[in-house]
């Protein structure tokens, strides 16, 4: 049985995978943040996204 801590740190992972495909498709992201700025947004989700699934690595 997972921990609470480990539900939601589940539960972040999927939110994050979820916010990162809708960066890829918001439009009006990429014309208000430019190119640079999407680039800047999506490693940093990505930098979440390998500390979370380490993080849960760790745990399991």
């Amino acid at each position: 049985f997972a921990t609470d801590t480990e539900v939601e740190g589940i539960q972040t992972i999927k939110k994050l995978r979820l916010e990162m495909s809708n960066i890829d498709e918001s439009v009006m992201d990429r014309f208000t943040l430019g190119d640079r700025g999407i680039g800047i947004l999506k490693e940093a989700a990505e930098k979440d996204l390998a500390n979370a699934d380490s993080l849960i690595q760790g745990l399991s």
